[in-house]
């Protein structure tokens, strides 16, 4: 060994050689190589040579201690006793449990804010509280996995290599579930299968659930804006009735209900809908027609269409009955296009008299005008536990043709309700005759579809013809314009509410979307057996219009639809579109106008006028809402699964720890918790054999490598724990091992250094 002499004349030759006497070489062994020795080491000073070249060299200036790890103290590394157990539920386990049972406890009583609900600065602690919530779940999984990793290292089959680290990577699993290091060792055959599959379930699903954790928790402790019952919200039935400012007692003792063959199937003459129903418009529009016919109404719909580019709606329903009658709290909902290319068109409302019901109930609530309440009408009838409301559906298809130099007419049908096929009417027909003399006056024929138009395979209602001269020549045609119109025509369930805060009056919700995707769903659940079918007396019936009995209330509707449109645009798709609408609203007005609501008054005597509901008798049930930030578990699928799987962590953590208290022997261990302890074990343990770990130095690439269980093993019986291959315990000689022919399994109250 060679060394550096200073010539500086302060440092004595005999000092120099007791600083470089010792040269510490690790493991806490000093080598002397003088005839002088030291128990420390000296530290070094810097001096400068006299020569000038500017040459170091290392001088002794004051000694310092070796550096030796003299803090650590031996530890026990398991026990078999439950106040350690308890401690970890405690400590690891018990404030996400609790946090997540305190969240199911106030979904299950449907909790609120008081309005106007959480401010924005609540919001955020909120989203706080949600990330703490997820950190607490994380260390909650991260405990359960690291238990089962140390009662593998320390049990007698060992954690394959793949495996030991899994608790660690919880917080950011991603890297590691689509990694060799844990693929591979799934697939390695292990000796003890079934307890391999169990580690294996286990580690997917706590990393499932532990990146669930952020989203879930977040979706379980923010709340939600929905419509949460006044019933719910208040203890008692005399509670919530003193919340509302009723001006009369008769909005608390009044009963309303109906009977519910109004849902009839077989429509004839003597089931005629109701008129004069609501307030005229006459004196609104300043006309001198009564509110028998429908001109109000077409004024009205007119009203819902502008003139703009491509003729876009200006809204999709209309408040008025076919027969010119205002009806604010029973608007008609109708198909809306942004262009006018189609032939077919919907409607539906909800019936006439339970919208006047819940126009009548909307006062009990008035005293919350700051508040967004809602209240939604039930059947008291078990046999029907919603509501009924018509959906109609017309199909119109034009021809342009005179009648009186032909003997057929002949229609292209192609639509998505009624199919695609070609019809032919003969004008022969005594049926059709009338058809000859429309190019002179218009004609209105209601027809019975299974006999006049047999060729049509769709279920039908009704079917009629409109027939007019056309309004003036145009293109050099002054002939008539013929129309069939097909109508198909069913009773929906549906939920039916008002809304204090909307102008727009009852409205509704099927099962299914409201929108242009109807006309499918009509086609495949149509049947013969469910739709509703307008016998030609009571068609005729409803088209009668009072003021003029030779014209029928359906001329009224086409000819001046033919007027208004040809200002629009002379084509005929939009003819045809017009009239499919307006047809459409005016059967589903008629079809929600059948029967009328009986009332009885409890305080008052029973007479003729004033009965109880019948056992059949459907009975109009109120349920007032109002618009809160609740915790509740209506409103979509997100908010219950998201409780259920963090009930599912809860699950786990209660089973694990049952496990763990109620075995005769507990097994509780609070060692090796980072990676940097495990990396400290497997520092001062021996290396295995070359031959088990062979080219490992610049990574692991073999299946083989990583699924070779690892185990933790006091090797001499001498207190001291190192981490070892299973497979070298159980097979190797003394001489392997380093001359110790026995491995020992750690012991509880046994401190190991």
């Amino acid at each position: 060994m060679s060394h550096f002499t200073s010539k500086n004349p302060n440092v004595s030759a005999e000092y120099q050689l007791s600083t470089y006497s010792n040269i510490y070489l690790g493991n806490n062994d000093l080598e002397t190589t003088g005839a002088a020795t030291s128990s420390n080491l000296l530290a070094s000073q810097q001096y400068k040579n006299e020569d000038g070249f500017g040459s170091t060299y290392l001088v002794s200036s004051e000694p310092r201690r070796s550096r030796t790890f003299v803090n650590e103290k031996t530890k026990e590394v398991w026990s078999d006793k439950r106040l350690a157990g308890i401690r970890s539920f405690v400590l690891f386990h018990l404030p996400s449990v609790a946090i997540t049972i305190l969240l199911l406890a106030l979904y299950t009583v449907r909790q609120a804010w008081n309005p106007p609900g959480p401010s924005a600065e609540m919001f955020s602690v909120l989203q706080f509280a949600a990330k703490a919530h997820e950190g607490l779940i994380l260390i909650s999984l991260s405990d359960i996995l690291l238990h089962r990793i140390r009662y593998g290292l320390l049990g007698e089959d060992g954690i394959p290599l793949g495996f030991l680290t899994s608790a660690h990577h919880l917080p950011a699993p991603l890297l590691y579930l689509f990694s060799w290091e844990f693929w591979g060792t799934v697939f390695y055959p292990a000796r003890n299968r079934l307890s391999h599959a169990i580690t294996v379930v286990l580690i997917i699903v706590l990393i499932l659930l532990g990146i669930g954790a952020a989203p879930l928790s977040a979706i379980a402790m923010i709340p939600r804006l929905q419509w949460l019952s006044v019933e719910d919200v208040a203890s008692s039935e005399e509670q919530m009735r003193s919340n509302f400012n009723v001006s009369s007692p008769q909005f608390i003792t009044q009963v309303r209900y109906i009977n519910p063959d109004i849902y009839s199937l077989e429509l004839n003459a003597s089931r005629l809908p109701a008129t004069n129903v609501g307030d005229c418009l006459a004196a609104a529009y300043d006309f001198t027609t009564p509110c028998t016919s429908p001109s109000l109404f077409l004024q009205n719909f007119w009203s819902s269409i502008t003139q703009t580019p491509g003729n876009l709606r200006s809204q999709s329903s209309v408040a008025v009955t076919r027969v010119g009658s205002w009806a604010p709290y029973r608007p008609i909902s109708f198909s809306t296009f942004t262009s006018f290319q189609s032939h077919i068109a919907y409607a539906s409302a909800p019936m006439f008299f339970l919208a006047h019901a819940l126009s009548w109930e909307v006062p009990a609530v008035y005293s919350y005008s700051d508040r967004d309440m809602m209240i939604k009408a039930h059947s008291g009838n078990a046999k029907f536990d919603r509501w009924n409301q018509p959906l109609v559906v017309v199909g119109c298809q034009e021809v342009k043709q005179n009648v009186s130099i032909t003997d057929t007419l002949e229609f292209e049908w192609d639509d998505e309700t009624f199919g695609t096929f070609n019809l032919s009417l003969d004008l022969q027909k005594p049926v059709f005759k009338p058809l000859k003399g429309a190019s002179s006056y218009p004609q209105s024929i209601v027809l019975n579809p299974a006999e006049h138009i047999p060729e049509v395979k769709a279920p039908l209602s009704a079917a009629i013809i409109l027939s007019s001269a056309s309004p003036w020549a145009t293109n050099n045609y002054s002939g008539a314009i013929t129309n069939l119109c097909l109508v198909q025509a069913r009773w929906m369930e549906a939920d039916v509410w008002i809304n204090t805060g909307s102008p727009t009056g009852t409205q509704f919700e099927f099962d299914f979307e409201f929108n242009e995707g109807i006309y499918k769903h009509m086609k495949e659940t149509s049947t013969e057996g469910n739709i509703i079918k307008m016998q030609k007396d009571w068609v005729e019936a409803v088209g009668s219009n009072s003021t003029d009995s030779q014209i029928s209330a359906y001329l009224d509707l086409y000819f001046p639809s033919l007027v208004f449109l040809a200002f629009v645009e002379e084509t005929a798709e939009i003819t045809a579109t017009f009239l499919s609408e307006i047809l459409a609203i005016y059967f589903t007005d008629a079809l929600t106008t059948l029967g009328k609501a009986s009332s009885y008054i409890e305080t008052s005597n029973i007479s003729s006028t004033n009965r109880p509901p019948g056992p059949d008798d459907m009975v109009i049930n109120y349920v007032h809402f109002e618009h809160l930030y609740a915790y509740a578990f209506s409103g979509g699928y997100s908010v219950p699964l998201a409780i259920s799987i963090l009930c599912l962590h809860v699950l786990i953590v209660l089973g694990h720890h049952a496990l763990l208290f109620f075995t005769p022997r507990p097994w509780f261990s609070s060692r090796w918790e980072s990676i940097g302890e495990l990396l400290a074990l497997a520092l001062r343990s021996r290396p295995p054999p070359e031959s088990r770990m062979e080219n490992v130095g610049g990574g692991v690439t073999t299946a083989r490598t990583w699924g070779a269980p690892v185990v933790v093993r006091d090797l001499n019986n001498g207190g001291k724990l190192e981490m070892v291959l299973e497979e070298d315990t159980g097979n190797a000689t003394g001489a392997q091992l380093g001359h110790h022919s026995y491995a020992e399994l750690a012991r509880p109250g046994v401190k190991y250094s």
